[in-house]
């Protein structure tokens, strides 16, 4: 294999009229064939090499699409560097990207007036390529609709089969940059032959066929489902349904009806809560037989036939009926949710890996809950003196191009990943956190928020939860209501804010915590709590665009309530 586009050209040879992507219009999912995809990406690298010399960044700021498909395939042709960009991201991050990358070439979805504000900024750029609507066009003709684009250039009539199978293994695919938990962005190179090599090690981990379906959600600027949902989708020949937002997956679900999902695990979890919450009195007495016989009987059988047809099919459908598996990354997904879904017949495989490590490091199909997976057969993973994960291997990135590499590798090579974890003498990776993220009590007891997080996080009365407390005495927790849960046990219908803000509902949380607290440390029990009246959001900068927390910007915003819960 010569390179990602060599990956994906010998499916356009093997399938050339059989879907590759599809897009939703009128409530329908229209098809893009294999062909149809390589010769339109193919005709708009003409338009790339127009714009840009081989080597040149060129920026993707778009919500998931097929038109970000055709231009990120567009731009490997053209040799030129692809620049994915969130499209949730800050303007401060943003003008850092732009500065730093320095695009010549910008694809976006829209063009809003704050977009365009943004763009007039950066010195050097010559195009911006609009998939969708235009709010406003500045007078300097640099804005060109796609399909204008698309036509100012000549027709493909031919696929040049060279272009696609030519060696770029060495060559530049992609710079990403980390949507940060803490600090700067981090610019990360991948190479061709990054991204090929954990294409071939995913695939013993992943079993994609060619005869799955996959819904693209999860953000494409996000390597996981780069990598994952994109390259190894069309790599084996599958096909590509795009969710027309983050906010209708559940109805699109139901139109593509995948056979696998790829998210992080707050989809899953958000998932679980809506199941739990929907169980009451008699169905909550059926629901936890049900998951019962699913956690301890084979999927065979009378009872969990049985389980199946009163329960679990009721979930299934909800997915759109046919999904065979569940895909996870990004972050830890908590063993109570991993547990329900290989209980009702939907395997979770949890990979791990990191935007530098392109991504996956390990991949768990054995459904060991906790367990991370065994590292991909082309993969060394080992655990330093401090507990420290470190990586390598052809997957592993060659440094940062932005920022100091000092303390980046180890002496022998390996990459740090910044995570802490073991290895069990099965060969399997435990994570148990983050080193930047461990809280340090003023006794000195060492604490992973993690850890005490995934055990609260159960309650059925909380849908978000951050454990506080470093140079403190003791931990505290930030609390967000599972609403529909607290509304319809106390009876009441007030809002997030109101029932933030009662006694009765501290109390419920308070006698929950304390349940969920028995296997936890003394030093590891939250001892105060404050409920916040608002979900963690992207927007409110609480969230990565990957809905990780991000601790440093939650500890800054709420850094009054969070003292008060340590006033004497």
């Amino acid at each position: 294999m010569n390179s990602v586009l060599d990956i994906i050209f010998k499916q356009v040879q093997l399938r050339s009229n059989e879907p590759a992507l599809h897009y939703l219009e009128n409530g329908q999912y229209i098809p893009i064939t294999y062909h149809g995809m390589a010769v339109s990406a193919e005709r708009l690298s003409g338009f790339v090499q127009s714009v840009c010399d081989p080597g040149q960044n060129v920026v993707i700021w778009s919500n998931n699409c097929w038109q970000w498909a055709i231009a990120d395939l567009s731009i490997q042709l053209a040799g030129a560097v692809s620049v994915p960009v969130y499209p949730t991201s800050g303007v401060d991050q943003l003008a850092y990207i732009f500065n730093d990358a320095k695009p010549v070439l910008i694809f976006v979805d829209e063009l809003t007036t704050e977009r365009l504000s943004v763009i007039s900024k950066i010195d050097g750029i010559k195009k911006v390529v609009v998939f969708g609507k235009v709010e406003e066009r500045p007078g300097s003709g640099i804005v060109i609709d796609f399909d204008d684009a698309m036509a100012s250039v000549d027709e493909v009539q031919h696929l040049t089969n060279e272009l696609w199978m030519k060696d770029r293994l060495n060559d530049p695919f992609t710079t990403l940059y980390t949507s940060g938990t803490t600090g700067t962005p981090k610019a990360v190179p991948l190479t061709h032959n990054n991204i090929v090599q954990n294409f071939l090690g995913i695939l013993d981990i992943i079993p994609i066929e060619n005869t799955d379906a996959s819904l693209s959600f999860l953000p494409l600027s996000h390597i996981f489902e780069r990598t994952v949902g994109f390259v190894c989708v069309l790599g084996v020949g599958a096909t590509i349904y795009y969710a027309e937002s983050i906010d209708t997956v559940a109805r699109d679900l139901l139109v593509a009806k995948p056979t696998f999902i790829i998210s992080v695990p707050r989809l899953y979890d958000k998932i679980y809560a809506k199941v739990m919450s929907n169980a009451s009195g008699v169905k909550k007495i059926i629901l936890k037989l049900a998951l019962g016989i699913g956690a301890n009987f084979k999927q065979s059988g009378f009872l969990w036939n049985l389980a199946y047809k009163v329960v679990f099919s009721k979930i299934h459908q909800k997915t759109g009926g046919n999904v065979r598996f569940l895909v996870t990354g990004g972050a830890p997904i908590s063993r109570h949710v991993e547990v329900f879904f290989n209980s009702i017949g939907l395997p979770v495989v949890q990979g791990y890996g990191l935007t530098e490590t392109s991504p996956i490091i390990t991949g768990n199909l054995d459904q060991k809950v906790g367990a991370v997976g065994k590292p991909l057969d082309n993969l060394d993973v080992k655990i330093a003196d401090d507990g420290e994960i470190c990586v390598k291997g052809p997957s592993v990135f060659s440094g940062y191009s932005n920022v100091s590499n000092d303390d980046v590798f180890t002496d022998d090579g390996f990459f740090r990943t910044g995570d802490l974890g073991y290895i069990d003498h099965h060969g399997y990776l435990y994570v148990t956190g983050r080193k930047k993220e461990i809280i340090v009590l003023s006794n000195g007891k060492n604490v992973s928020p993690n850890r005490v997080e995934e055990q609260l996080v159960q309650s059925e009365y909380v849908n978000q939860l951050v454990v506080v407390g470093d140079n403190k005495h003791y931990l505290s927790a930030l609390i967000v209501l599972e609403l529909d849960k607290v509304q319809h046990t106390l009876g009441v219908s007030d809002s997030l804010d109101v029932l933030s803000q009662q006694p009765s509902v501290s109390e419920l949380i308070a006698e929950d915590l304390k349940r969920l607290s028995v296997n936890l440390a003394t030093f590891e029990t939250v001892k105060r709590f404050a409920l916040v009246p608002n979900e963690f959001s992207i927007e409110g900068k609480e969230l990565t665009p990957t809905l990780k927390l991000r601790r440093r910007e939650i500890n800054k915003k709420y850094h009054d309530l969070i003292e008060s819960l340590y006033d004497k």
